[in-house]
């Protein structure tokens, strides 16, 4: 009888491995591999070149919905800077507001009724330390600044009036905030969503690119299995050389330089 190498041997129980795994989950995998490329089930006379086209069309489809999600979301964080910029401009114009009003206070009547109308310690920075100092000031100052004694013989100044300026800083500060934090919720629900798609890509990137190179081994192809093969680089999604070379030229919109995340060989 004549002895198996151990060549022989290994090979055929990596063989059976594949085969037997393959027989095993072959439904599983196909109705998964159907939903992934088809939505569904496969078209009855499926031919390899509608298969390939099913493989690519799953990486543009991942691509163009992670593409979509990013150029939202640089639009919205633009209106989320844009939105701080008006926040920060409004809580000033409330800062300025508190200010003027209490010097006049200071003024015309005293530091002292100036203290009890809120005006107390120095005027915050902070947003909403603000809101609530103004606040403050609102709900004391008309009470307090109708009996307090005047340090100036002239016309009373008309004190409604200087509770209004801050109410309506304040009110502009307030919209201010509630813009900036629906702006902030706004550009974070889309950054999870960018994720998720990010996530997906990276789900389909890796699977199809080692599909598409071992086809090309399959077909004695190897400088074009070299080319597409899944690098280190390219699973970071950092593109390299001769991916550059290839779709340069049908490339759209402005690439950003952006801190490349570490990868290893």
């Amino acid at each position: 009888m004549a002895r198996i190498s151990k060549q022989v041997a290994h090979r055929e129980a990596i063989k059976e491995n594949v085969r037997s795994s393959m027989e095993r989950h072959r439904e599983q995998v196909v109705k998964a591999v159907e939903r992934a490329l088809f939505g569904g089930q496969a078209p009855a006379s499926l031919t390899m070149g509608e298969f390939f086209d099913a493989l690519t069309g799953s990486l543009e489809s991942a691509h163009q919905e992670f593409a979509a999600l990013e150029q939202q979301l640089s639009v919205e964080r633009g209106e989320e800077s844009r939105a701080r910029v008006r926040r920060d401009e409004a809580a000033e114009e409330m800062r300025q507001a508190l200010i003027r009003v209490r010097g006049l206070i200071e003024g015309f009547w005293s530091p002292q009724a100036a203290v009890q109308a809120g005006f107390i310690g120095v005027t915050p920075q902070v947003h909403r330390d603000l809101v609530v100092y103004a606040q403050n000031v609102e709900a004391h100052m008309e009470g307090v600044l109708q009996n307090a004694e005047a340090a100036l013989a002239l016309p009373l100044p008309d004190i409604g009036g200087l509770r209004e300026t801050v109410r309506r800083a304040r009110v502009g500060l307030e919209a201010a905030l509630v813009e900036v934090g629906a702006e902030e919720r706004d550009a974070l629900d889309l950054q999870n969503r960018r994720d998720q798609a990010a996530e997906a890509w990276n789900k389909t990137y890796i699977p199809v690119a080692n599909i598409v190179e071992h086809l090309f081994r399959l077909a004695d192809m190897h400088a074009w299995a070299d080319q597409v093969r899944p690098t280190a680089r390219r699973r970071a999604g950092i593109a390299e050389p001769e991916d550059l070379n290839v779709s340069g030229d049908d490339a759209s919109g402005e690439v950003v330089d952006e801190e490349p995340a570490p990868v290893a060989e």
